[in-house]
């Protein structure tokens, strides 16, 4: 999907099934996978991936966020949020490794400034601005998301 509507895939939705609505979505913020999307392009078991993103979010429940924070190609930020108010609940951080829990100190699940520079940031709030006007199985506050 090309959210930003400049040509370019930068979303794309998967699910369980083809008549089911979508479990997750990709976010490659600095659109440098490429052009042409295909389900090979996926992480496999063994962690590789052709798709590059920045940002995942899984809409189930619990919803779970994935961020690359210092876009290096690999995510390194896991935050779950476990009931409807926009909290993580849990958060795991990639250090030297090894993932390890941190205290979720009322950090929100979905949050820009989590996204490595301000480039990223602006294409990932055009990215969210459209997808939630378009499709939103969450409960999100899109003021609370953006401040």
């Amino acid at each position: 999907m090309d959210r930003d509507n400049d040509g370019t895939a930068d979303t794309p939705m998967f699910g369980t099934a083809p008549d089911e609505p979508p479990t997750g979505l990709l976010f490659d913020l600095d659109q440098d996978s490429p052009a042409t999307f295909s389900p090979k392009q996926l992480p496999s078991k063994g962690g590789e991936r052709k798709w590059d993103f920045e940002f995942a979010l899984h809409l189930g429940a619990p919803l779970r966020t994935f961020y690359d924070t210092n876009n290096d190609g690999r995510i390194d930020l896991v935050l779950t949020g476990h009931d409807e108010d926009g909290v993580a609940d849990h958060v795991l951080r990639l250090k030297d490794g090894t993932w390890r829990s941190q205290d979720p100190a009322r950090r929100k699940v979905i949050d820009i400034s989590l996204v490595a520079g301000m480039p990223l940031r602006i294409r990932f709030r055009h990215v969210m601005d459209s997808l939630l006007s378009f499709y939103c199985p969450i409960s999100v506050d899109i003021t609370q998301v953006f401040s």
